[in-house]
This record gives C-alpha cells, structure tokens and sequence, in this order.
C-alpha cells in the first residue's frame, strides 16, 4: 500500500512516497543487534554503533565486515548464493565456515575485528514476458541483481 498524503493522489507523490519509506526500512534491517549478537541480515552496505558492514555485491562477491565492540558474528546469504563458494577470513586467517541455521556463525569477535567472506555470485541470463509489451525481455543477471536488460523499453512503461 502506498501513502495518499492529504489525499493528494498523483501517482510520484504515491510511489515516491512508499519507495522511500521501502528503502529507509530496509537499510535499518540490514544489521540487528541483540544480546551481544550482531547479525548482518543482507548483503547491503550499513552501519550501526557495534558494527559496520560493506558490501563488495555486485561488482564482487564480498562481504567485508568490521566490529566496533565485542559481538558474536552471524552473517545470512540469500539462496542464490553457493555456501560450499565461501570463503572466510578473520583479521586476515583462513577460518572454516560455521553454520547456525541459515546464517554463517563467525563466533565472538572482539572490538577491531575484520572478517571477509568472498563468495561466487552466479550469472544468469533470462528471457522474460512483461504485461502490456509485444516482446519479450531479455535479462543478465549477478546473482540477485540486474546488470542489463534488452531490448530498452521505448517511451511510456505502464506503472501498474
């Protein structure tokens, strides 16, 4: 659903409106914090106060992350990506990946601490139908993310 205010209902004020709040909620649930537990939840760029994380997706399969206190360390990847790909290091060693559910465990982690996971980001190319176009798309794809479309809609592209 999407925000009207004072009932105002010009479809930028209407998307802009509920596309921002999207983003601004996501980005707060990139890294969430409880009980000296510091879960990186997807691979976006965010920071907090115990912890900050940069991603390298999806020009590299890399997520770097650094504590800022003392913390036990998750890191959840989406499906797309290969967990046997993985490849972690902590202040620079070689450390065997842990897996508590769905999440990499990095275990407690002092105040300073710089942990890298590199990850293959698989590349796809699909063929799409959109509603309302004659053509179908075609689509590249790194991992979750599109890196290309064609062909290039062509004046108006309906909203809904």
């Amino acid at each position: 659903m999407f925000t009207t205010p004072n009932g105002y209902l010009h479809y930028h004020t209407d998307l802009m409106g509920g596309a921002l709040q999207s983003l601004s909620e996501t980005y707060h649930a990139v890294i969430s914090e409880d009980s000296g537990e510091c879960h990186v939840n997807m691979l976006f760029s965010a920071e907090s106060e115990n912890i900050s994380a940069l991603s390298g997706v999806p020009e590299s399969g890399r997520m770097n992350v650094q504590t800022r206190k003392q913390c036990k360390v998750f890191i959840r990847f989406p499906a797309w990506v290969d967990k046997k790909s993985i490849e972690l290091r902590v202040n620079g060693n070689a450390q065997s990946p842990v897996w508590k559910n769905e999440e990499l465990s990095v275990g407690l982690q002092n105040a300073g601490a710089e942990i890298t996971a590199t990850f293959d980001q698989p590349r796809l190319h699909t063929v799409e139908e959109a509603p309302g176009y004659d053509n179908p798309f075609e689509i590249d794809w790194v991992g979750d993310t599109i890196i290309g479309m064609k062909p290039e809609p062509a004046g108006r592209i309906a909203l809904y």
